[in-house]
C-alpha cells in the first residue's frame, strides 16, 4: 500500500466564516477524485486502485480539507509482481498532479492546463535527464512542450505522463470541475499543500479561467 497526505484550500471573502456551498465543493472534490483514479489507470492499468479519503479541518477565514490518497495493489496482481515499486505510487502520482510541491524545473498538471490555456500544442520535445533537475524513474522522462501561437517561443517543462493526461478530454474536464468554485463570487484560489506555500500550487481566478477554457479543447499533439 502506498499512501501520500495533502490539503486542498479554497480561500476569498465568501469563506470568512469557514462555510463553503456543498454544491461548489462536493463536485470539486468528486471531479478531483476522479482524476486521480484517471491518472492512477493511465500509468498502471488495472494493476492497482487508488480511494481519495476527505479529513475535513477548517482554518480561520478560508476553507481547508485535509485528503489522503490511497494506493492499493489489487492482490490477483500484485502476487505476481517482484517490485511494488514497478507501480507508479502515489506520492509519484501526486506530484505529477501537481497535488504535493517538490521543487523541480517541472510543473503539475493543473499548472501546465492553466499555462496552455486551451491552446494546441505544436510540438513536444524529450529533453535529456542532465537537462533538468526533476528525477524520473520511467522510462517517458521530461518533455519541453510548446503551445501554437506562443510567438516568444516559451516551452512549458512537464514529465511526458502529465503531457499525456492533459491530452485526455476527460482529464481536462476532471480539472475544470475542480477549479470550478473560483468562478463564484468570493472565492478568490485554491491552494494545493498551503502547509508548505513555497512548494504548493496557488491557482488564482485567471488560472481557473485558462483551466476550463481549455476543458472542451481538441486534441492538438506534437510529435514526440
Amino acid at each position: 500500500m502506498s499512501k501520500v497526505a495533502f490539503q486542498l484550500r479554497y480561500d476569498g471573502p465568501a469563506l470568512d466564516d469557514h462555510g463553503m456551498d456543498v454544491a461548489d465543493l462536493a463536485p470539486a472534490l468528486l471531479a478531483l477524485g476522479e482524476l486521480i483514479k484517471r491518472a492512477n489507470f493511465a500509468v498502471n492499468g488495472d494493476a492497482s486502485k487508488v480511494n481519495l479519503i476527505v479529513q475535513s479541518d477548517f482554518e480561520h477565514k478560508c476553507f481547508q480539507v485535509n485528503l489522503e490518497l490511497v494506493q492499493s495493489i489489487l492482490s490477483t496482481i500484485g502476487s505476481f509482481l517482484t517490485d511494488e515499486h514497478a507501480l507508479k505510487n502515489a506520492q509519484t502520482i501526486a506530484n505529477w498532479l501537481g497535488l504535493i510541491g517538490v521543487p523541480t524545473t517541472a510543473v503539475g498538471l493543473f499548472t501546465y492546463l492553466a499555462r496552455r490555456k486551451g491552446k494546441e500544442v505544436e510540438s513536444v520535445t524529450p529533453l535529456p535527464t542532465d537537462q533538468t533537475t526533476i528525477s524520473t524513474t520511467d522510462s517517458h522522462g521530461t518533455v519541453a512542450v510548446k503551445f501554437k501561437g506562443d510567438g516568444d517561443g516559451n516551452t512549458v517543462i512537464v514529465n511526458q505522463n502529465v503531457y499525456l493526461l492533459g491530452e485526455d478530454p476527460v482529464v481536462r474536464d476532471y480539472a475544470a470541475k475542480v477549479v470550478s468554485p473560483l468562478k463564484r463570487q468570493g472565492i478568490d484560489t485554491l491552494q494545493f499543500n498551503p502547509q508548505a506555500p513555497e512548494k504548493g500550487v496557488l491557482i488564482t481566478e485567471p488560472d481557473a479561467d485558462a483551466i476550463i477554457s481549455g476543458r472542451a479543447e481538441g486534441s492538438g499533439r506534437g510529435n514526440v
